[in-house]
């Protein structure tokens, strides 16, 4: 019985000790640029459900209270390609959050006219920080050898204030390293390389769960601000210049197009409340996408 009792008192305390354990290794974050994003771990900041931490520390993309969780710095995973057949053509590499995945569909149309074929990094390239730690990953597609053309772009992702947000240092440090390993590509086999500014925020009421806009709907979730893309963009512009890299500027077609700077709505291009587009909006930033392309 006592030798029993002295297991039963040894697994608990095991126990006890995995749980402090996790709990130390566990760093709390609220947003990546809480984490170590110079490091090969621990530079994420995701959803933790193994560890005890504070509750609803960070919020996740999602509508309202919803994404409401509890996370840590950690490492995220960077997709991967499906089994795909040889590129023919003009190979071309496209980068980015989901404007390019809105522009995707039509740019390919487009360029498939002119003897391209398009391949979009795995899901959605989100932020400076998970493309400067996934480039490799993302540069590596199955039966492709050479990229003639890769546009990029980062900046809507780590300027909104959820988990994926970054200061503007950090955006910055980690564009130079993303550049800076596509000129290696420009010097090495002649890949053109095209970036893409980020595109405005319409000036609206934010989400804010406490606060006098809570309705996911009626607000801009999560928060943006068009001054914060101003500020991004001028930092990239620092640097992609100094790389000599050819810029295709869809923040000015945009806020041209929907009435100059501090616009509100957009009606028929932009979505109300929202940082994406129509199927009208989509098409015309397609059209600016696939004439940079052509152009370089």
């Amino acid at each position: 019985k006592l030798q029993f009792l002295y297991f039963i008192a040894i697994e608990t305390i095991m126990m006890a000790l995995s749980v402090l354990t996790a709990a130390l290794a566990a760093v709390p974050c609220h947003e990546d640029a809480q984490c170590s994003i110079s490091s090969t771990t621990g530079w994420r900041c995701l959803a933790d459900k193994t560890a005890p931490l504070p509750a609803g520390n960070c919020h996740l993309p999602g509508p309202g209270t919803a994404g409401n969780a509890s996370c840590s710095c950690s490492q995220a995973t960077c997709g991967s390609y499906p089994p795909m057949k040889p590129l023919n053509g003009t190979k071309y590499l496209m980068i980015g959050d989901s404007i390019s995945l809105g522009m995707q569909s039509d740019v390919a149309s487009t360029l498939k006219k002119h003897g391209w074929s398009l391949v979009h990094n795995p899901g959605n390239a989100a932020s400076a920080n998970f493309g400067d730690h996934c480039k490799e990953i993302w540069t590596a597609v199955p039966n492709v050898t050479k990229f003639d053309v890769i546009s990029f772009n980062f900046g809507l992702h780590d300027l909104g204030y959820d988990v994926e947000r970054l200061d503007i240092d950090q955006y910055s440090a980690l564009l130079q390293n993303i550049t800076d390993y596509l000129v290696t590509f420009r010097k090495k086999s002649g890949t053109k390389l095209l970036w893409v500014t980020t595109t405005p925020v319409p000036t609206v009421p934010v989400y804010n769960a406490g606060g006098p806009c809570n309705v996911t709907s009626k607000c801009l979730n999560p928060p943006r601000y068009n001054d914060d893309v101003i500020l991004f963009n001028k930092a990239a512009k620092e640097i992609i210049d100094k790389a000599s890299i050819p810029t295709l500027d869809l923040y000015t077609f945009v806020i041209n197009k929907c009435g100059g700077a501090g616009y509100k709505s957009c009606p028929g291009f932009q979505l109300p409340n929202n940082v994406h587009y129509t199927s009208d909006g989509w098409s015309s930033l397609a059209q600016q996408m696939s004439a940079a392309l052509l152009a370089l």
